[in-house]
């Protein structure tokens, strides 16, 4: 069974759940879904319990405070939702090469979808498994992959010393095509 893609409707929905968890520290939609995807090809195995609460900024599931079980419930639904959506797309695209995750990318008030949340969660779901990820980057034939997810994540760092050249308009939507098939073959990888 093919999981469908989030709807706007449930984005937006998801996105009011975290910050009624969360406040200000909660997560955009879109680094989730770096965050996530990442978790996924990485070979490690995470229990719920470990990668839930960075979702929330929280240390510990006992740090994450639902107003009711109707929203927990609703809130673990749609991220499982979600990270099963993504899940379901990596493993569809080892034998359909048209099948990609479309990582979910929030617009700006142009318009514009600029990848960097969702860079930025995709290092943070990398870091659970540094050693696996550091055999991928150094893979010659390979390592290529994830070099859109480190520009995209350090393009506006505060040290100067992380921070990318910014982004030109026109080369960013190259980029984030990039990001997409780097993250089909950092999954087959």
């Amino acid at each position: 069974r093919r999981e469908p893609p989030f709807t706007d409707a449930e984005i937006d929905r998801l996105a009011e759940l975290l910050r009624g968890v969360a406040g200000e520290d909660a997560h955009s939609v879109e680094w989730i879904d770096g965050y996530f995807a990442a978790q996924i090809c990485t070979p490690t195995l995470l229990r719920m319990e470990e990668w839930l609460p960075p979702v929330f900024g929280a240390e510990t599931m006992d740090d994450i405070e639902f107003a009711d079980m109707a929203e927990a419930q609703e809130c673990i639904a749609l991220l499982m939702r979600q990270r099963n959506g993504i899940a379901d797309a990596l493993v569809r695209s080892l034998s359909d090469v048209e099948s990609l995750h479309a990582p979910i990318l929030l617009q700006d008030e142009a318009g514009g979808a600029h990848g960097n949340e969702w860079a930025q969660g995709f290092l943070a779901g990398a870091a659970w498994d540094r050693l696996a990820w550091a055999d991928l980057l150094g893979d010659e034939e390979h390592g290529g992959a994830v070099l859109p997810m480190f520009a995209l994540a350090y393009e506006n760092d505060p040290d100067p010393e992380l921070r990318q050249t910014p982004i030109d308009p026109a080369k960013r939507d190259e980029i984030l095509a990039y990001m997409t098939a780097g993250l089909v073959k950092a999954y087959a990888w």
